[in-house]
């Protein structure tokens, strides 16, 4: 049997990842409000993918014999602006990755092998989303928001 320790910090991924769900949704209609239908699908799949996480997590500490804490979310941050929803997002990503690595490390210390290894494989999505952000983010830089702006209006790479 995992932890407290453990089962705290699962809540708190899974607090993290409820909050991203919601503020990428948000963030995706503002964006197609805008007139930026690439961007708010992708921002939609990033949603999707993030409740798919959700469920994976909801599922581990159910088996895990937990009452999952969906009740608690971090304080969602948005904004109209497209360069302030990056890089708030990309905030939001950075610090649940964050909060799995920390995860990681009691489960390697506990012996939790199947926990970490769970961990493992939705820390590769939470960085693949990230990838993405910080994609948009540089690409953002590099050519100015009004380019970007414009460049919204086309379709996006088809994120993974």
């Amino acid at each position: 049997m995992p932890s407290n320790s453990i089962i705290r910090a699962l809540n708190d991924i899974l607090k993290k990842q409820l909050t991203a769900i919601n503020q990428f949704f948000v963030h995706s209609k503002i964006q197609k409000k805008n007139g930026w239908a690439a961007l708010a699908m992708q921002y939609a799949k990033l949603g999707i993918q993030g409740g798919k996480t959700a469920d994976k997590l909801l599922g581990l500490l159910v088996d895990l014999d937990e009452l999952p804490q969906i009740k608690d979310y971090d304080l969602l941050r948005s904004h109209r602006n497209i360069q302030h929803q990056l890089t708030l997002d990309t905030a939001l990503m950075l610090s649940m990755i964050s909060s799995i690595h920390q995860c990681i490390k009691k489960c390697k210390e506990s012996s939790e092998i199947e926990i970490e290894a769970f961990l493992k494989a939705i820390l590769v999505d939470a960085e693949k989303q990230v990838d993405f952000l910080e994609s948009q983010l540089s690409i953002l830089d590099s050519v100015g928001l009004e380019l970007y702006s414009e460049g919204l209006k086309e379709p996006l790479p088809q994120s993974k």
